[in-house]
């Protein structure tokens, strides 16, 4: 014989949710805002690694400015010491500087200028040649353009030489050179 003893016992089952953007993409000297979201109770600890290019490493949030892609990892701990994990990417793109190979100064509102167009950089000086090296525009001016004249008449049909420095986001400079063909 013998007596039967029935107990009851309550298991709680922690959680702990985190979520992050999986890729931001950004031009190089530029930051990224690395937000997280943590669904569970209590206080936490959070370690981004690795931790270069970031303002805090151990916040929440914080800021990334890496010079290329790099995939950052943020692990958060409770105080129960549950952990979770999630990563991101920040893909670090080279800012875009265009000159295309042709343009028509015509008049009709397509093509009129020849510039130099850029997503992120600024330009510090360029100049547009013929091919005799007779300098026959220049600007400091991003937005500003050759129209296809040199001292107030049309310049001729042909092939011009451009050159220019680029100054990009980080600071560092690149020099440009090419031709361009005037159509009209």
């Amino acid at each position: 014989s013998g007596c039967i003893t029935q107990a009851n016992s309550m298991i709680e089952i922690l959680s702990l949710d985190l979520e992050i953007v999986e890729e931001l993409s950004i031009f190089q000297g530029e930051a990224a805002e690395l937000q997280s979201e943590v669904d569970g109770t209590g206080s936490f600890s959070y370690n981004w690694s690795p931790n270069a290019d970031l303002a805090c490493n151990n916040c929440q949030n914080t800021i990334a400015s890496p010079q290329q892609t790099t995939t950052y990892t943020l692990e958060v701990t409770n105080e129960e010491g549950c952990t979770a994990i999630a990563s991101t990417t920040v893909f670090v793109e080279e800012p875009k500087v265009l000159s295309p190979n042709a343009f028509s100064p015509n008049g009709d509102g397509v093509n009129d200028l020849f510039r130099i167009i850029s997503n992120d950089a600024s330009v510090c000086q360029w100049s547009i040649y013929d091919r005799w090296g007779k300098l026959l525009f220049t600007t400091s001016d991003l937005s500003s353009g050759w129209d296809g004249q040199y001292q107030g008449e049309q310049a001729p049909l042909g092939v011009y030489v451009y050159s220019g420095l680029v100054i990009l986001p980080d600071g560092l400079s690149r020099e440009l050179r090419g031709n361009v063909t005037l159509i009209r």
